[in-house]
């Protein structure tokens, strides 16, 4: 039975986006095909987040052989079925300086786990599987630099730039079967899209952010205790221990999205863009709650609204824009048409659901 759904994960790991995709490994094969892990920047620098990738498939081989030993169902057969690509990303924004958040989550992205816990991450050796041999090489040192880098069974590591392998993914599938779920900084999807926009629009649609002894229990509980630790220091005793989980709501969205419990914010769709130099905000969306006439759309609703839309945006400049409307905000046929998740079903059902599928 082919996968309901054939997903890109483009991602920056720190404690939730581990999470995040523990849980989308762990979907059935008939569920999810995760094709490739695109790795960015962001909540560390970009060599830290890949190590932290590499390091859950390396823990996840432990886990299948602990749980085997124990005669438990190995689970997170999607992985196993489909080997998905892991390609690095960028190391900088497009613009403005990287403002990462390894305060919260620790220097190496996961509270230290790689320190702590050095018989749960791999060999340094992973590293040459993702570079190229220097230009002018001999074929005996492209040869030996690739006998550095034992391929992992887990997965498959790609020389590309991460932008390229998106690209060739939509590329060589039919239009429409690729969703990409973003849970990193945007800055893969960007240079995909500005390099081939036509064949990123192949894209379905994008999703932003948007058992104990076992090797994988073991390796969670540590960055999560040191989470919660550094929640409790920030909160100094006023508030009940919590982690708000923001990553792994893209993959329960994309596994449960039939669930009308899922809706839409009022307005849906909205027209919600992305800049790139912290000009107007950081971390969140504006919205324009003016009773304003947008060109094309439907007149204000009452008179008095009418009344008070600004004479400046009134007529059209010759183009197909309203005057002094330079990037095109009250037009109805420019911008985006983003649905933004405004209700889901529940943090009682998201916590059982999401221990059940990567714990068992």
């Amino acid at each position: 039975m082919a996968p309901q759904q054939r997903i890109i994960i483009d991602t920056d790991p720190g404690v939730d986006d581990i999470l995040a995709l523990l849980l989308a490994l762990s979907a059935t094969p008939e569920e999810f095909e995760v094709l490739l892990i695109s790795v960015t920047y962001g909540n560390v620098e970009l060599d830290s987040c890949l190590k932290n990738v590499v390091a859950l498939f390396h823990v996840l081989e432990k886990e299948k052989e602990w749980r085997k030993s124990k005669g438990l169902p190995q689970g997170f057969t999607t992985a196993e079925t489909f080997k998905p690509i892991v390609a690095v990303g960028t190391s900088h924004p497009l613009a403005e300086e990287i403002l990462m958040a390894d305060f919260f989550h620790g220097r190496d992205g996961l509270g230290g786990v790689h320190s702590s816990h050095p018989h749960l991450s791999p060999s340094d050796a992973w590293k040459s599987l993702f570079t190229k041999a220097p230009p002018g090489s001999t074929d005996a040192e492209v040869e030996k630099a690739n006998e550095l880098g034992i391929p992992s069974t887990a997965f498959t590591a790609s020389k590309a730039p991460a932008y390229q392998e998106i690209l060739r993914l939509l590329r060589e599938n039919e239009p429409d079967t690729i969703t990409i779920i973003a849970v990193g900084p945007l800055t893969n999807l960007a240079i995909a899209a500005a390099e081939d926009p036509e064949t990123f629009l192949r894209v379905k649609e994008v999703v932003p952010l948007v058992a104990a002894g076992s090797p994988l229990a073991e390796w969670v509980s540590v960055f999560m205790n040191t989470t919660y630790q550094k929640i409790n220091s920030l909160t100094q005793g006023f508030a009940d221990p919590g982690l708000s989980l923001h990553d792994p709501l893209t993959i329960w969205y994309m596994l449960t999205q039939s669930n009308p419990a899922w809706k839409a914010a009022p307005g849906a769709p909205e027209d919600i863009r992305v800049e790139t130099a912290g000009q107007w905000t950081r971390g969140m969306h504006i919205v324009d709650r003016r009773n304003r006439r947008k060109l094309g759309g439907p007149k204000p609703d009452d008179a008095s609204a009418q009344a008070q839309v600004d004479p400046s945006m009134q007529g059209d400049d010759g183009e197909g824009n309203l005057v002094n409307d330079e990037y095109g905000w009250l037009n109805v046929w420019k911008g985006n048409r983003i649905n933004r998740i405004a209700e889901s079903p529940g943090d009682l059902e998201f916590a059982p659901y999401l221990l059940n599928r990567i714990f068992g």
